[in-house]
């Protein structure tokens, strides 16, 4: 089913056309999609596969899936670890109507055929296991959704989103929605780099950490989207590549290594809700207030909710706008 708002009602969340694809997932209603849409190839993991027409029983199994359907303006039917997905992506929660199906690791077949979906976007390799019994209950586009441990050859972590993002919209018959969100990202992109070149943090030294406890942190290399981006707003990365698992796209780093980058790096990070009250006591000890680039008050706290490393238009354009108002004031049109 398929609808548009005008706003998402999350400030400063993305550009205008971000946010009405977003809000759609909110309220549209079952039957909704419109009639139509001519036969077309899409590109999978699991073959070539041909669809005709436009869906409007359509299943997500991975939180980047849901976040491109939110994008596109495509409410689901049903998804894997549905309460869970707003709390990693900042779109509003699933109307009632919307099926819980299980995790994404073992999602409920019987309710998943129960629901006689028209198409099933699945996740490589988190649904390789089932994938059989998949397509046994209908259309399937199994695609290679963002992993931290492999990097998409010939591919920026940037591209590759907007890849991901112009497949599922191609599976979906959104394509016109997908090209909006891209060019809206892309011309964000551009607004964010030219706010902080012409700022006094133009060319800065970076890292971007997510804390899971007080010890350590981990310290995200430009293999990832989210680091990857800030780098596109004309920073520059120290964090280290992973010598232990090549590829990986951050490296653990213990709170006291973290003193040994230089005091004018400037440090970002954002926080879960679920564990901001176990990390918090960090940022207020001793520990954390000797390291120098904290000293030096390079240490930036982009505060809640967390921004989902593994996103989407709507989770970096959601990053884009809360770094360049943290670092220049600047708040993005």
């Amino acid at each position: 089913m398929i609808g548009q708002t005008a706003a998402l009602g999350i400030a400063g969340l993305a550009t205008m056309p971000l946010a009405r694809h977003a809000m759609a997932a909110q309220n549209a209603t079952p039957g909704a999609s419109p009639a139509g849409g001519g036969t077309r190839t899409v590109t999978a993991v699991n073959g070539e596969i041909a669809l005709t027409g436009t869906p409007s029983r359509v299943i997500a199994m991975e939180y980047e899936l849901c976040e491109n359907l939110a994008i596109l303006g495509v409410t689901p039917i049903g998804v894997t670890e549905r309460d869970s997905v707003p709390q990693w992506i900042q779109i509003p929660p699933y109307p009632a109507a919307v099926a819980d199906l299980g995790t994404r690791d073992e999602p409920d077949i019987e309710a998943i055929a129960a629901l006689q979906p028209d198409l099933i976007l699945a996740a490589s390799p988190r649904q390789d296991a089932v994938l059989d019994k998949l397509e046994a209950i209908g259309p399937v586009v199994q695609l290679a959704t963002y992993s931290p441990r492999s990097t998409p050859q010939g591919q920026t972590p940037i591209e590759n989103f907007q890849q991901i993002l112009t497949d599922v919209a191609l599976a979906t018959n959104t394509e016109a929605a997908a090209r909006e969100a891209i060019t809206a990202f892309d011309a964000l992109l551009e607004q964010g780099n030219a706010a902080i070149a012409a700022s006094a943090f133009a060319g800065r030294s970076f890292l971007f950490g997510a804390f899971n406890d007080q010890t350590a942190s981990n310290l995200f290399n430009d293999h990832s989207r989210i680091a990857f981006t800030i780098s596109q707003l004309g920073l520059t990365n120290l964090a280290p590549e992973n010598t232990e698992t090549p590829g990986l796209h951050f490296t653990p780093t213990a709170v006291e290594q973290l003193g040994t980058f230089p005091e004018d790096t400037l440090f970002f990070t954002s926080q879960s809700p679920a564990n901001a009250s176990e990390i918090t006591p960090l940022f207020e000890s001793g520990i954390w207030k000797a390291i120098p680039f904290v000293a030096a008050g390079n240490f930036h706290n982009l505060g809640q909710p967390n921004i989902w490393t593994a996103g989407s238009a709507i989770t970096l354009s959601d990053l884009i706008r809360r770094l360049v108002k943290e670092v220049t004031g600047t708040d993005l049109a």
